[in-house]
């Protein structure tokens, strides 16, 4: 019987796939699929409470040891995302 569902592939770095297997042992999630889901819908709910909350999420990239730059999303609130869009810096900026 055909599924309804659609296929998804995606390549992870090492780090993210230890740390998702990590993850899925930890909640005893009976494979890699599941654990993907949950952390989707998990995620998918944070961004929706963080919009309600009339917060933004964003890209920053920031630099690392090496000096690459390494990239960052953060949720920030409108008088943060203000102080960016108008070049100031504030110190409540995470």
């Amino acid at each position: 019987m055909p599924t309804e569902n659609r296929r998804v592939t995606f390549l992870l770095e090492d780090d993210m796939l230890k740390r998702l297997e990590g993850f899925r042992f930890q909640y005893r999630l009976a494979n890699m699929s599941q654990a993907v889901l949950l952390l989707i819908q998990l995620g998918l709910v944070k961004l929706e409470e963080e919009k309600e909350a009339g917060n933004e999420l964003i890209y920053r990239a920031s630099r690392t040891r090496g000096g690459f730059r390494a990239p960052r999303y953060e949720f920030l609130n409108k008088e943060q995302l203000d102080a960016i869009r108008l070049g100031g810096e504030d110190k409540n900026l995470p």
